[in-house]
């Protein structure tokens, strides 16, 4: 009898024991996951902070770079556009040296109507590709898009490409006013995010003054003119 009763006391013991090591592991367990997911949270969370300081960093270098930028440097800026801009003003009104004694490429559009066009003769300018990269080296893609439209689409379009590949100009109409602008005109600069504002004066080819407004902005590929306006 006083076996037994040793026995189930000994049992009992090493129940509780057992009860008390399975209990402590577990907390354990549940500390160390408790851990290690603060610390992933911690990792994420510095990670994101980095990640994004370093865009604000990036965008406040971007801006600071922009702000910089003084007068004489806008100036020497735009003397190296304003001769293709100018060139520019001509083609987008179909100013262009071509082959008046070539026999037509004609398209008949939408509408139903011939549209004609001789091939360009302008050195440099064999293909829309040609033409459409001298655009893109001056200008933004935005401002293409928006007011270059009918250069290369549209029932009137100003150019095509021939059967042969050949750049051609629509030589049913075109012609208009243009202005050459004078870089040492330039003043009145401000900054935003779109880039480098200020009024530049010009002279038509009507020989009147004239004054307007341009942004600059610096894109991967350099400064492009992102606007021209009036007030």
């Amino acid at each position: 009898m006083k076996k037994s009763i040793i026995s189930a006391i000994l049992l009992s013991a090493l129940l509780v024991t057992a009860l008390t090591a399975c209990s402590s592991n577990q907390g354990s367990s549940s500390s160390e996951s408790q851990s290690a997911a603060v610390s992933s949270d911690a990792s994420v969370a510095e990670s994101g902070t980095e990640s994004s300081d370093a865009s604000t960093a990036e965008s406040s270098e971007a801006s600071s770079s922009a702000e910089e930028m003084s007068i004489d440097d806008v100036k020497a800026i735009m003397r190296e556009i304003i001769p293709t801009e100018f060139k520019l003003q001509l083609y987008s009104t179909c100013q262009i040296e071509y082959d008046k004694d070539a026999e037509p490429y004609v398209i008949k559009n939408e509408q139903g109507n011939d549209v004609h066009y001789q091939p360009v003769t302008e050195p440099g300018l064999d293909t829309l590709q040609n033409l459409s990269d001298l655009f893109h080296s001056i200008y933004t893609d935005d401002y293409i898009t928006s007011f270059c439209y009918t250069l290369f689409e549209g029932d009137y379009k100003m150019y095509a490409e021939n059967d042969e590949g050949k750049l051609c100009v629509n030589v049913d109409g075109g012609g208009a006013g243009s202005t050459t602008w004078n870089a040492d005109t330039i003043t009145g600069l401000t900054f935003d995010n779109q880039g480098i504002t200020f009024e530049i004066s010009g002279l038509t080819s009507y020989d009147e003054s004239i004054t307007g407004y341009m942004t600059i902005t610096n894109t991967e590929n350099g400064w492009r003119i992102s606007r021209i306006f009036y007030y």
